[in-house]
């Protein structure tokens, strides 16, 4: 019996040791992940210090139903540039004006701008959001946009789009750079 009770106290001892090895990690995989983290955040600031950068929507949500995000199948973007604002989004909800009936656009969300303004609030590290509205004209139907971008540090973005002739819409996606092929940036 004693034989017995010496060996599960060994094995007892041991497995706490080792859980409590495994418990503590490894310091250089943790210090990799935390500058990989940081990486990271640094490349989203430099996107959007430089005002060149594209918001890629996965999901939507609706005013009109706010119980759940839709998932969106086909490619959307919003485009920054510092000198022109692309909006290639759809859109779901009421529209109280006909000013939003073009055949020539997808939707309402769909137009170019040079006349915007654009402000940036906080950097994203950490627990930290930067924040950038957007202010801007739909230049076919005079139709005002105030846009709110929340960045994090993963690259990932909500874009809330108000506008007081439709509904509003809240898009969950990422921040990337501006693809080569988008026939409606020109590189530089």
């Amino acid at each position: 019996m004693k034989p017995r009770l010496i060996i599960l106290a060994l094995a007892l001892i041991a497995g706490i040791s080792f859980a409590g090895a495994r418990a503590s990690g490894n310091p250089d995989k943790k210090q990799a992940r935390a500058e990989k983290k940081l990486d990271a955040a640094r490349k989203v600031e430099s996107l959007l210090d430089s005002k060149r950068y594209a918001f890629v929507p996965e999901k939507v949500l609706s005013e009109l139903d706010r119980s759940r995000y839709i998932n969106l199948t086909s490619y959307y973007e919003f485009d920054v540039t510092p000198d022109l604002i692309v909006s290639l989004l759809p859109y779901y909800g009421k529209a109280y004006s006909n000013k939003y009936d073009r055949p020539d656009k997808l939707s309402a969300l769909d137009f170019q701008s040079a006349d915007f303004t654009y402000s940036k609030t906080g950097r994203p590290y950490g627990k930290e959001k930067a924040v950038i509205r957007i202010q801007t004209k739909n230049t076919t139907n005079d139709i005002q946009y105030q846009m709110v971008l929340e960045v994090f540090d993963n690259s990932s973005a909500i874009l809330t789009v108000n506008s007081s002739m439709a509904t509003d819409l809240v898009f969950r996606g990422r921040i990337t750079e501006i693809p080569d092929e988008n026939p409606y940036i020109k590189s530089e």
